[in-house]
């Protein structure tokens, strides 16, 4: 499981669109921001792409990934 944190909500989709072709059917990839984090459960509110894109909550990533747009000129 592979989280990918981003800075504002309207960058998760266009994220999670840029490793569409990458993503493999027995991986699991998401995207959220800081505030989707909820620590007390251990879960995260965002999208995730595994055959299709869904919003929901989902267990906390084993690894998190910070995903600075402005860096490579996205926004």
């Amino acid at each position: 499981m592979l989280g990918i944190l981003v800075t504002k909500r309207s960058n998760r989709k266009s994220v999670l669109k840029l490793y569409e072709r990458d993503i493999h059917l027995s991986q699991k990839l998401f995207v959220f921001i800081p505030v989707d984090i909820i620590w007390e459960e251990q879960r995260i509110n965002g999208i995730s792409m595994n055959r299709g894109i869904k919003i929901g909550s989902f267990a906390l990533p084993h690894v998190v990934y910070y995903w600075y747009l402005k860096a490579i000129g996205i926004v």
